[in-house]
């Protein structure tokens, strides 16, 4: 047997696709969500999001310790107002802000443009996207703070600025320009964060709260409060309850997630129900233990494969653990 078996769906999908259109995701949780991946697959993320139309909520916090002192500049400038007045004369930042700075446009005259845009007038396009730049670097100085030199988050914002100009097929142009410039700020900070492993960071720190609650209901009795949760860990209450909450959207999201649509052709002709077939032929006369993994991966009891998480919580092992024995079980059925 030269196959091998892998149907579990990306972790990130299946929390994104129980979402419904505009709905709102937590950029902290798909920071998690996306830990381990290439960046190319991060970027996949990011596409499905974008495909689903949802909103990224950003609840990533200020970084304490920027990476640069420029970041860390940049953020206190802003948080200030101080910034166009402290950016130097040839500052790269400074130059851009005066080429976008002109007569601010009239929600009116916003509307207008995006109303000829609507039309194919390329004109109003280009008019529209320049008109609204500013706007674009409002935003972007909303997000420093979190890990990105404002200068690319102004660039991602106007990324995201030509991306509504592009798609926009009527209604409010202001606000559906600013949900997209939104979605690409918080893009640029979560693959950012991503590719410094904050994510790796964060799994950590809900697996340890997880870890803190169960001990705490064990010793108590009954449900830990935040206030012992934060004196068992060591940490302040604010984190406390932030991770509670991804921990709780992260179940919510769980339960809603809708149940697989039954294929429109032949069940018998599709290569996953071949394979489980193959698997279900394979498994007679293996080790009780591999038929038992096995069953719950790919689905042959209950007709739905269970990911590596809810195969663990069944077994009463690690994740780690149930792809590691799923890995060993496929390599002896192949050489069996």
């Amino acid at each position: 047997m030269n196959e091998d078996f892998c149907f579990e769906i990306p972790p990130y999908e299946a929390a994104l696709t129980a979402l419904g259109p505009g709905e709102s995701f937590s950029a902290a949780r798909l920071l998690a969500l996306i830990d381990g991946l290439s960046q190319t697959e991060a970027e996949d993320a990011f596409q499905l999001a974008e495909d689903l139309e949802l909103r990224l909520l950003m609840d990533l916090p200020r970084e304490t310790e920027p990476a640069s002192p420029r970041l860390a500049w940049e953020d206190s400038q802003v948080r200030a107002g101080t910034l166009r007045r402290e950016l130097g004369e040839n500052d790269p930042l400074a130059l851009y802000l005066r080429e976008i700075d002109g007569p601010t446009l009239s929600a009116g005259a916003i509307q207008a443009l995006a109303e000829r845009c609507l039309e194919g007038d390329e004109r109003a396009m280009e008019a529209l996207a320049r008109g609204y730049l500013p706007r674009a670097a409002e935003l972007a100085m909303s997000m420093t703070g979190r890990g990105v030199l404002l200068l690319d988050l102004i660039q991602e914002g106007s990324l995201g600025l030509w991306q509504s100009v592009m798609r926009y097929a009527g209604g409010d142009f202001s606000a559906f320009a600013d949900r997209w410039i939104r979605f690409a700020l918080a893009k640029a900070v979560i693959l950012q964060a991503h590719a410094q492993g904050v994510g790796r960071e964060l799994k950590k720190a809900m697996e340890a709260y997880q870890a803190a609650d169960r001990a705490l209901l064990a010793r108590l009795g009954r449900n830990p409060l935040p206030e012992e949760l934060s004196q068992e860990l060591g940490w302040d209450i604010e984190e406390i309850r932030r991770l509670e909450k991804l921990i709780s959207d992260a179940q919510s999201a769980q339960r809603s997630a809708p149940e697989p649509e039954e294929p429109a052709q032949n069940v018998e002709h599709t290569a996953y129900f071949q394979s489980r077939r193959r698997v279900e032929e394979l498994l007679e006369g293996a080790d009780p233990e591999d038929v038992r993994l096995l069953s719950l991966r790919f689905g042959l009891e209950t007709g739905k494969p269970a990911t590596a998480e809810e195969t663990a919580q069944m077994l009463d092992i690690s994740p780690e653990e149930v792809l590691r024995r799923e890995a060993e079980a496929l390599k002896r059925l192949r050489e069996d």
